[in-house]
């Protein structure tokens, strides 16, 4: 039976209830985590309680920690989240949605050292579809509250980690700190009060749990939602949300910063009209990147399901680009976009469409390269600015083609 993870200590969820559990000596954590008859509890305090009530909530990056209350049809709950701007608030999926306890009705949050607070609307919820379909699905268990009215004031918010600094953190002891509300202190929203405490990631490869880590930082009721983050380069990088823990072995579960939570983002935030853009969608049916500097068009696919991945890159004018011409395949349903009239012109032959110009690449050698990637399995062609994801596609097997043009800089605001 699926329970609240706001309920009490001695209620459980039940991954399964059939092999009995091994000794714990003789399991790995990935093991623990992915075994049959593991119990997952909402939270669980390791040995000593070891956690400290927050000094400052006014300071960094306290003042950017957020208090959740979910009023469902059947029950109202607490949680945890937190700001990685001036209006949005990450937090657990299940601490925003629970079929269990029916439509949300009414959202309160009270924003960290100020207290300001919001109330909200169902529509301010955005929850992963995956988790939506399977709320068992801890490797998808994220929440997003967008607030209408953007928050004002200087604070530093939380930013997200990348994959390559969450793996770094295996066996780095005291890298990391979790920050969050209980509801110990009582159930009136602004008395909740922020603990605070530093630990160990243990694991960041669970078998079987996509996206999830193991850490031992003590936890309490309200927490669930709560950042798991360092302090790094000046920013206090958060590198997984807080979820749940172990019921027989010394392990709490955090939910790694994932592309999930990046298209959570993004679902939330619909890109504007800007002048000059290119606008990227993504098929997550076909796996097709599809880039236009129509806002119109651009649109119209992200309302059809594509999604929506916000501002390429920019758009020159004819006098001063070269002209990128976009072709479009009748049988697999395919564009390509190229600024190689001869390459243009030998896709027509054998029968793409030539749609014309698409946009105008910069000629000027110092701007930002865009990359051309081409994956030998499918005959996809993808272009990206970003070398990170240049180098994942190259190690999933995708041919580097080189600098297919360049762009001027995207601007900030």
């Amino acid at each position: 039976m699926k329970c609240s993870v706001y309920s009490l200590l001695s209620s459980m969820m039940m991954f399964s209830s059939a092999s009995p559990l091994l000794a714990k000596t003789e399991q790995t954590f990935e093991e623990s985590f992915t075994m049959e008859g593991i119990d997952i509890v909402p939270f669980k305090v390791i040995g000593e309680d070891e956690r400290e009530k927050v000094k400052d909530p006014n300071q960094a990056p306290y003042n950017s920690l957020v208090k959740i209350k979910i009023k469902f049809a059947k029950g109202t709950y607490f949680s945890s989240g937190f700001l990685i701007d001036e209006s949005n608030i990450l937090t657990a999926g299940h601490a925003v949605y629970d079929p269990d306890h029916g439509a949300v009705e009414k959202v309160t949050v009270v924003i960290g050292g100020t207290n300001e607070v919001y109330e909200l609307g169902p529509n301010a919820i955005f929850v992963s579809p995956e988790y939506v379909k399977d709320p068992d699905n801890h490797s998808e268990d994220a929440g997003l509250i967008h607030l209408n009215t953007p928050l004002t004031g200087k604070r530093k918010y939380f930013t997200l980690a990348n994959e390559a600094t969450i793996n770094s953190l295996v066996d780095q002891k005291n890298k990391v700190q979790l920050a969050g509300f209980t509801n110990e202190s009582g159930v009136d929203i602004k008395d909740l009060v922020p603990w605070t405490m530093k630990g160990t990631i243990l694991t960041t490869t669970v078998n079987g749990q996509p996206n999830m880590l193991l850490h031992d930082v003590d936890t309490a009721s309200g927490q669930s939602g709560s950042p798991l983050f360092i302090e790094k380069d000046g920013e206090y990088q958060v590198v997984a949300i807080h979820i749940n823990a172990l019921a027989r072995v010394d392990a709490n579960g955090g939910l790694k910063i994932n592309d999930s939570i990046h298209k959570l983002i993004r679902r939330a935030n619909p890109t504007k009209e800007m002048t000059n853009a290119v606008y990227r969608a993504y098929n997550p049916n076909s796996g097709e990147h599809f880039f236009t500097p129509n806002y119109t068009e651009f649109k119209a696919i992200t309302l059809q399901g594509w999604d929506d991945e916000g501002v390429a890159w920019m758009t020159q004018t004819e006098k001063n680009g070269e002209a990128l011409y976009r072709l479009y395949n009748p049988n697999d349903g395919l564009h390509h976009y190229t600024s190689d009239t001869k390459e243009r012109d030998e896709l027509v032959k054998i029968g793409w469409n030539d749609e014309g110009i698409a946009w105008y690449a910069s000629v000027n050698p110092t701007h930002a390269a865009v990359y051309r990637l081409y994956n030998p399995n499918d005959g996809q062609h993808h272009y990206t600015m970003d070398v990170e994801e240049k180098t994942a596609l190259v190690a999933l097997g995708w041919n580097d083609e080189g600098v297919g043009y360049r762009t001027a800089p995207i601007p900030k605001n």
